[in-house]
C-alpha cells in the first residue's frame, strides 16, 4: 500500500498479535530505502500506533503514537505480512488483518484534516516509454524526492541539465 505524506503524517495501527506468530510491516521510501519495521521481532507483539512521516514533518510525536518513522520521501510504500500456520489457521489470519488500520494524523487525534495535498497527474508509464523518456520521468520523479546531503551534487548536475525540482525554483 503507498503512502501519500505530502499532506501530514500515517498513523499505522496493529493489534495484538500472539508471541507465536511472525508478523511484520515493513516501510520502503521512493528511494528504495527500507526505513522501519513494525512487527513481532522489531516493536514486539502488542498493539501500537506507529505515526510516519514525509522529510517535511517537523512536529512534536503524539500522545499514544509508539514510535515515529521518517520516510526520506514524500510517497512511502508499506508491505503487510501475516504468518498462516495452515490452512485451518486462516480465520485468525483474517481477524488479524482485520485489526490492522491506516489514517491520516487528524483522523487518528480527530482533529480536522489540514488541506489536501494537490492531485497528481501521474505521466502514462510502459518499459518502452522510460526507455525513450528516462530524463523526463526522473524529472517527475524528483519531486517527490528532496535530495538526501549525499545527493546534493548530482542533483545540481541535474539541474544543470534541465532535471529535477532544482532546476524549476530558479
Amino acid at each position: 500500500m503507498w503512502l501519500d505524506l505530502r499532506a501530514e503524517p500515517i498513523v499505522l495501527s496493529v493489534p495484538a498479535v500472539e508471541k507465536s506468530r511472525y508478523y511484520a510491516v515493513m516501510l520502503c521510501d521512493g528511494n528504495t530505502f527500507n526505513y522501519g519495521y513494525i512487527g513481532s521481532r522489531s516493536t514486539g507483539t502488542e498493539p501500537g500506533d506507529y505515526m510516519v512521516v514525509g522529510p517535511e514533518w517537523k512536529g512534536e510525536m503524539p500522545a499514544g503514537i509508539k514510535k515515529v518513522f521518517h520516510s526520506s520521501t514524500r510517497f512511502s510504500l508499506t508491505v503487510l505480512r501475516t504468518q498462516l500456520f495452515n490452512p485451518a489457521d486462516m480465520p485468525n489470519v483474517v481477524k488479524i488483518q482485520s485489526g490492522y488500520k491506516v489514517r491520516p494524523l487528524s483522523t487518528f487525534l480527530k482533529q480536522p484534516a489540514p488541506p489536501a495535498a494537490p492531485a497528481i497527474d501521474f505521466p502514462k508509464a510502459n518499459a518502452e516509454l522510460i526507455k525513450q523518456n528516462f530524463f523526463s520521468y526522473l524529472d517527475f520523479a524528483l519531486q517527490f524526492a528532496p535530495p538526501r546531503p549525499e545527493e546534493v551534487a548530482i542533483r545540481a548536475k541535474l539541474a544543470s541539465i534541465g532535471v529535477g525540482p532544482a532546476r524549476r525554483s530558479r
